[in-house]
């Protein structure tokens, strides 16, 4: 019966998926594209692998036009990579990538990097990601939630508690983790404490990589005077007062 289940969970969101397809346009694969090589610190491990997961749901299939079926190719190889495989360096992400027949066809339809994405853009683009990727997963637990509310509405159970727990719970709380793995951005993000690994690993690694930038401080041009100040100078986003008495 299981099994059963399953097979009907995925026939009924093949129809919703070419749908989802279809609205797909090659310039929101471009601004994707962006997304996925862009250094902006709101972009988490996370949020890529939201853009993964949504775009691992089409095949070339789906798609009838080259220009599209270039772009999932390069959407899905992309993701994996940063993802998966944990490589950053652009120039790494496309010496290694496999383009099999897609060589010429990369070179015509895509110039990398011709993007460049704000906060806000970002945001928007995780909210599109992230709202078709919820509606997918809902679809998916369509059947299921149907059989149980028939199961409740027709009274065939033997206790409520039991009914509860043993069969409604389970399918809520699996519906409302992949509910939440979808969550996305708010303008606020970077401001949230959270614990997670991706956040806290991304976290270090943005602050370090700060620290060790020249932005991240200003010399003052007197040795003893940077040094008083903790070696580098002046700290960025600090304002500094400095008081003295007159005549002395």
């Amino acid at each position: 019966m299981a099994r059963k289940n399953k097979s009907r969970k995925r026939k009924a969101g093949e129809k919703e998926i070419e749908a989802l397809a279809n609205s797909v346009s090659y310039s929101f694969m471009d601004s994707i594209i962006a997304y996925l090589l862009s250094e902006n610190q709101i972009v988490t491990r996370r949020s890529l692998r939201k853009v993964l997961e949504f775009f691992n749901l089409f095949t070339k299939h789906h798609f009838d036009d080259e220009e599209r079926q270039v772009r999932l190719f390069l959407i899905q190889n992309f993701a994996k990579c940063i993802v998966e495989d944990g490589i950053d360096d652009h120039d790494i992400l496309f010496d290694t990538m496999p383009v099999g027949s897609y060589g010429e066809q990369i070179e015509e339809y895509f110039i990398p990097e011709t993007k460049i994405l704000s906060d806000n853009d970002i945001i928007h683009l995780d909210r599109a990601v992230s709202s078709r990727l919820k509606y997918i997963k809902t679809i998916q637990k369509a059947d299921e939630l149907t059989e149980i509310m028939m199961k409740l509405t027709g009274g065939s159970f033997d206790s409520m508690d039991q009914f509860i727990e043993e069969e409604l719970t389970p399918i809520v709380s699996e519906l409302n983790q992949e509910l939440s793995k979808a969550k996305s951005l708010t303008a606020s993000s970077n401001d949230d404490f959270d614990l997670t690994e991706d956040t806290m690993v991304s976290c270090y690694g943005s602050t370090i990589k700060f620290l060790n930038s020249t932005a991240s401080s200003m010399r003052t041009g007197i040795q003893w005077f940077d040094e008083l100040l903790g070696g580098k100078g002046h700290e960025a986003g600090r304002v500094y007062l400095y008081l003295g008495l007159s005549g002395k």
